[in-house]
């Protein structure tokens, strides 16, 4: 047998034990390491963050569906809504109550003690299929963010600000419209 394949032999022998053994010791050391120690509270608390925050804007985006709702069924009929009381009642669990009466008043219709969607196009509202943006502000606020192009309303940006209210829990807060149009879902 030639130098060359004593050699190679050789490297062969010593590689396998020294790669098992290197590997052991890895093992042990990644197990029960101090820096192990220390980082994986950290981890656990970050991955509870991300959790919580998936979960926050969940709500957030559920709370938006439902304050849009009664305009996207007729008459309020799949809510069982008809009367401006029961409305009310409707969006005093959802929303802070200013803005209840306010979207009432811009967006619905009373005809005859019957409180209907005034005709013509829905309000810029979130759409979960396209890009928005969630942001917890505080243990007591959230705001959503979508920036938005329709030919109707051109470049706008609508910002939702979500509040935890110690009795109803989060609600939708306030409605804010940006946009180059003059007029634009005046709420």
């Amino acid at each position: 047998m030639g130098y060359k394949s004593l050699c190679e032999e050789g490297v062969r022998a010593m590689t396998s034990p020294l790669i098992v053994n290197m590997l052991t010791a890895a093992a042990i050391m990644l197990s029960i390491s101090p820096a192990d120690i220390c980082i994986r509270p950290f981890l656990e608390t970050y991955h509870a963050q991300i959790q919580q925050e998936k979960e926050l804007e969940e709500v957030a985006l559920h709370l938006a569906d439902d304050f849009i709702r009664p305009l996207q069924s007729k008459d309020g009929e799949s809510l069982q809504l008809s009367t401006k009381e029961e409305y009310i009642d409707y969006y005093s669990k959802i929303s802070h109550m200013e803005l209840a009466a306010e979207f009432l008043d811009v967006f619905f219709m009373e005809d005859d003690q019957v409180v209907k969607p005034k005709p013509g196009q829905l309000p810029l509202w979130i759409d979960r299929h396209r890009p928005y943006e969630f942001q917890k502000l505080s243990d007591t606020d959230m705001v959503l963010t979508q920036f938005s192009s329709y030919e109707l309303y051109g470049p706008a940006t609508l910002t939702i600000y979500y509040r935890l209210d110690q009795e109803k829990g989060w609600i939708i807060h306030e409605v804010f419209y940006e946009t180059d149009m003059e007029e634009i879902n005046q709420v």
